[in-house]
């Protein structure tokens, strides 16, 4: 029997195939240590030709990752003590890279001198490569399972399940029958499935339904239900995934179940709040088309107010020509309704610009004191009709002078103030006080504008829709008030746009307070008081007394230039007419030094515009180019239309209509 197990190279030849090598180590006083290795072991050390062994020794030595040293020391060490040892370890191949091995071996007792070990070499890359693959998947199962409390294996061709993992309180419960697929996934249903999604789930596991679903390309379908549990009911997701295909059919199918409850709960709850708000913006869209409607129906009737006492009154007046009393009263009449309809127009504008994000601010210096008492003048007139008691107060302002857009702070505090009067009774009181609260930092301050009245006040209801365009209460009190809508709309867009905050406090039936903030820059320097009161007019009028003042006015518009020839001729011009830009810019450089004392430039005009007229004026060779006054007339009454006239050579600007106090206090200031 031992003949057969004799022949070293049919043995050699059954190592070889089972990828293993012989070696043997000699370890010598005062030598290098010495491997010697067959034909297998050459092969899985790379080597084609034997070396020496000292080198073969080097070679298999010097490739060993140095962190396994240590344990492949402690096997030779037990090797030597004759005891049997085998370690595992990567080795770097020069060709292959990196191989896993496995080694053992006994020491030679008949070895004369040192130490002689014999041994093998195996490559178990393979077998260790199969072993990490099955521990990813067993990692990857792990993760799964904490995923998923249950998964099942379903073999659709033989109608049958296994289950793969479940969680052991459904081990302990489970009550489904074992290995019927139909039997399990019904009893599954009618024990754990709530009623209304019963069908739905039957229908979802059913084979002919998984192999119409799932597929190569589709091979995932996702259910979700709800589960009954002992405690209450929770939302489960179900996932159907292919297993097995046979060709193209499905032939196993992983199901597997995942609690899900707290994610559909956040879920349905974030759709709640979606709807929520697509509710509460479709609402609000419906109020503001409500709003705009009622709106424009408010419009109609507050501009035909005023255009039934123009037309009215100029019928009036045309009939009582002959009575100058009569006429006087007609024309009176018709220029307060003519400024009411101009603050309608000017409101809307206003509106249209803020909500386009297009207003623009001035900055110039101004007295905020005299900015308030020009506040106080105008609106002191209202409250007196109605016998109301005014008070403004400034006497907490550290600083005067201001830089800033004087005139968009004036009308936020003059629609404070006006809605003020409008809605307190008579009899009643209305404030503005102005104080300065601190430094905000050098060079700036920090300016608080509060509107107090004990009028009718505000629902809580109303508070919150106070500044919405077009916006007025529902109230038998309120509706009598004449009013747009617009005013606490544009004083809230002012103020956003000086990067400011305005807030309201209110109390039906008791009043209402508004606070303004703004932060405003301080102008250390003194500035002459421009007051383009009646001093200015008069000032003016003396001068055209006194010399010859002749204006050249470019306007396209016939009436408005019979308007403008007539006024100015009256107060003692000489003018002279430009029906375009073009015609003004001719008729500008062939006069004389001296001829013209001042340029009046309507700007949308055919041929040239007044922009373009400007420009050529001041670029041309006449030797008033650079210092004859233009002054813009125009309809265009915006800042950013003041800052396009200005940066186009021209002095100063004046809006359509014209108030002709502000447009002679301009002439006063540019005519010498």
């Amino acid at each position: 029997m031992q003949d057969h197990f004799m022949d070293i190279k049919n043995t050699q030849e059954l190592l070889s195939m089972a990828r293993t090598g012989l070696w043997v180590i000699e370890m010598d006083q005062d030598r290098a240590p010495r491997m010697y290795s067959d034909k297998a072991m050459l092969e899985l050390l790379g080597l084609k030709e034997m070396p020496s062994p000292e080198e073969c020794y080097e070679l298999w030595y010097g490739r060993i990752d140095p962190a396994y040293c240590p344990m492949i020391q402690s096997g030779v060490e037990k090797m030597i003590r004759n005891e049997r040892a085998e370690v595992q370890y990567p080795w770097e191949h020069p060709v292959l890279g990196r191989i896993y091995v496995r080694c053992g071996g006994v020491r030679d007792l008949s070895y004369q001198g040192g130490v002689c070990l014999r041994g093998y070499h195996q490559n178990i890359t393979d077998t260790v490569m199969l072993k990490d693959k099955a521990r990813l998947r067993d990692n990857v199962l792990s993760n799964l399972c904490q995923c998923y409390y249950s998964i099942y294996l379903f073999d659709l061709d033989h109608d049958t399940e296994e289950a793969i993992w479940q969680e052991t309180w459904i081990e302990k419960s489970r009550e489904f029958p074992k290995g019927s697929l139909k039997l399990y996934y019904e009893k599954f249903i009618q024990g754990h499935v709530c009623h209304e999604d019963q069908e739905k789930m039957r229908r979802a596991g059913s084979p002919e339904f998984l192999r119409m679903t799932l597929s190569r390309d589709h091979p995932v379908y996702d259910i979700d239900f709800r589960r009954q549990y002992p405690e209450g009911v929770q939302w489960v997701r179900s996932r159907f995934s292919v297993a097995e295909m046979e060709g193209s059919r499905v032939a196993k199918v992983i199901f597997a179940n995942m609690n899900i409850h707290d994610q559909k709960m956040m879920e349905m709850k974030q759709e709640e709040e979606k709807r929520n708000a697509l509710m509460a913006a479709y609402e609000a869209a419906q109020y503001a088309n409500e709003a705009k409607s009622n709106f424009l129906a408010q419009m109609s009737h507050d501009i035909r107010t005023p255009m039934n006492a123009i037309v009215g009154m100029t019928s009036i007046a045309l009939a009582q020509v002959n009575d100058p009393g009569r006429v006087k009263d007609c024309l009176k009449k018709i220029s307060m309704s003519s400024s009411h309809l101009l603050n309608l127009i000017d409101e809307v504008l206003d509106m249209s610009k803020i909500e386009k994000g297009k207003m623009e601010l001035s900055r110039t210096p101004f007295c905020l004191r005299r900015l308030l008492c020009e506040v106080e003048t105008i609106i002191c007139p209202e409250a007196e009709k109605k016998k109301q008691s005014l008070t403004v107060d400034g006497g907490q302002l550290m600083h005067d002078r201001l830089i800033g857009d004087s005139g968009r702070l004036r009308q936020v505090l003059l629609n404070l103030l006006s809605n003020a009067v409008k809605y307190t009774p008579e009899g009643g009181r209305v404030e503005l006080t102005a104080k300065e609260v601190t430094e905000r930092s050098p060079g700036s301050g920090t300016f608080v504008f509060i509107v107090e009245d004990n009028g009718i006040g505000m629902s809580e209801d109303f508070r919150d829709y106070v500044f919405v365009p077009f916006m007025r209460e529902n109230d038998d009190s309120a509706a009598a008030v004449q009013g747009t809508g617009l005013g606490m709309s544009i004083a809230q867009g002012i103020v956003n746009a000086m990067n400011g905050s305005i807030q309201v406090e209110t109390q039906k039936n008791r009043g209402s307070r508004f606070t303004v903030t703004l932060s405003m820059e301080l102008d250390g320097e003194e500035h002459m008081a421009g007051d383009p009161g009646h001093g200015a007019v008069s000032g003016l009028l003396r001068k055209v007394s006194q010399k010859t003042v002749r204006l050249l006015v470019a306007e396209d518009n016939e009436l408005n230039m019979e308007i403008v020839h007539t006024i100015l001729s009256e107060a003692g011009f000489l003018v002279e007419e430009a029906c375009n830009g073009q015609e003004a810019l001719d008729l500008f450089e062939s006069s004389a030094e001296g001829y013209y004392q001042a340029v009046l430039m309507d700007l949308q005009m055919p041929v040239m515009d007044g922009y373009t007229a400007a420009r050529r004026i001041r670029n041309s060779s006449h030797p008033q180019s650079e210092e004859i006054p233009i002054i813009a007339l125009t309809a265009n009454a915006f800042a950013e239309d003041m800052a396009k006239a200005l940066s186009a050579g021209m002095n100063d600007h004046v809006s359509k209509p014209i108030d002709y106090d502000r447009l002679f206090a301009a002439l006063n200031q540019y005519i010498p």
